[in-house]
């Protein structure tokens, strides 16, 4: 997309036009035709690559590394913008679509992120970021059984996603599967031993089973 014509032809193409030489010397007609087909080519390249690809060459990429600055100083109305713009470009950038919805999540807007998951998982069902922040939005819902089977499709696609195990044990714990929940909980520790919350949540979940064992 960044190949451009060669300078003299852009220059001579932009004198005639400017000039009215186009319509005086008919050899510049054939220039003229000569640089709509070049251009009308690179148009049908671009076309065909953004049908093949889901998107056209490096122009998300800009929006997205705004988007992931401006999210990371905490403007996330900006940041969702800017995702968004990389989005319409390149709709099938799962990159751009997992953090528009992270994005319009932490402005509140749960249903545009909702959405955004949705997409992606629409395009790659097993992505593991997408399953495990939808998971944990129906696990706020107390979507409970939606949210487990999402986050172990999280699991399944990296085995190493600590909160997802944690969170997955969370969800486990609240279906009343207390032996599942202690699993996901030790796998997050298994993972990282200092992961604060799976510890206290099985520390707690050992005392409730405990107590119902008496």
């Amino acid at each position: 997309m960044n190949e451009q014509a060669p300078a003299n032809s852009q220059d001579s193409l932009l004198r005639y036009v400017g000039s009215g030489e186009i319509v005086r010397r008919p050899i510049t007609w054939l220039f003229f035709a000569a640089a709509i087909v070049f251009f009308a080519s690179l148009l049908a390249g671009l076309g065909y690559f953004s049908t093949s690809h889901g998107g056209l060459p490096g122009l998300s990429l800009d929006w997205l590394e705004e988007g992931e600055q401006l999210f990371g100083a905490g403007d996330y109305e900006r940041a969702a913008l800017e995702f968004a713009a990389a989005v319409a470009v390149s709709p099938a950038n799962t990159d751009s679509q997992v953090n528009l919805g992270a994005a319009e999540y932490a402005r509140g807007n749960r249903e545009a992120a909702i959405m955004a998951f949705r997409a992606v998982l629409r395009i790659e069902p097993e992505h593991a970021e997408a399953n495990y922040f939808l998971g944990v939005m129906y696990l706020q819902s107390n979507r409970i059984d939606d949210a487990i089977t999402l986050m172990r499709r999280s699991v399944a696609s990296d085995p190493d996603r600590v909160a997802a195990w944690s969170d997955l044990g969370v969800a486990y714990t609240r279906r009343g599967d207390f032996q599942s929940a202690a699993d996901s909980y030790q796998r997050a520790l298994e993972i990282d031993p200092n992961f604060v919350a799976a510890r206290r949540n099985l520390e707690a979940l050992r005392r409730r089973m405990q107590g119902a064992g008496r």
